[in-house]
């Protein structure tokens, strides 16, 4: 019983890392795509983004 518990512990919290590491991924490429975005607007801005 506590195996399968702890089992499921460890899903529920890779689960979380994953959601958590997928929201800051996905606001990096956010931020990133803005970027560009803006520096295609305005090329005098273009620069080595990252």
């Amino acid at each position: 019983m506590l195996e399968e518990w702890t089992s499921q512990a460890k899903q529920d919290i890779a689960k979380l890392i994953a959601i958590t590491f997928g929201m800051h991924i996905a606001k990096k490429f956010k931020d990133l795509f803005n970027k560009n975005a803006y520096t295609h607007k305005h090329p005098k801005y273009r620069t080595f983004i990252l």
